[in-house]
């Protein structure tokens, strides 16, 4: 089997070499389009990483209310209101911002 390279194509969907049974090389180039929607894709996903990140640090509980039914038979229903509580520590606040952070330096990358 000879090497098989498609650079340039409409789709630009895989980048890199692979090995087909060992024999065979076969290259996917990306355009140059695709890359820049990556980078986009990449950096709005960074930008609302970091807003998420500070939300979660400036105010780290998340409540929300529930309704569970105590009794439920044909006559009569019971049902009881409450409220519960996530806490969600800094640590993950702070995991959070880093990797928006870090979205965006690749973002920014030029390829290679």
């Amino acid at each position: 089997m000879g090497a098989v390279s498609v650079c340039g194509n409409s789709l630009g969907i895989a980048a890199g070499e692979f090995n087909l049974s060992g024999s065979g090389r076969f290259h996917v180039c990306y355009h140059a389009d695709v890359r820049r929607a990556e980078a986009l894709w990449l950096k709005i996903i960074g930008v609302l990483l970091i807003l998420l990140g500070l939300t979660l640090f400036a105010s780290p509980r998340i409540t929300y209310r529930t309704r569970e039914k105590v009794i439920h038979s044909d006559a009569i229903d019971i049902t009881t209101k409450g409220q519960k509580t996530i806490v969600i520590p800094r640590a993950v606040a702070l995991l959070t911002i880093a990797a928006g952070i870090g979205a965006l330096i690749l973002a920014s990358r030029k390829p290679q």
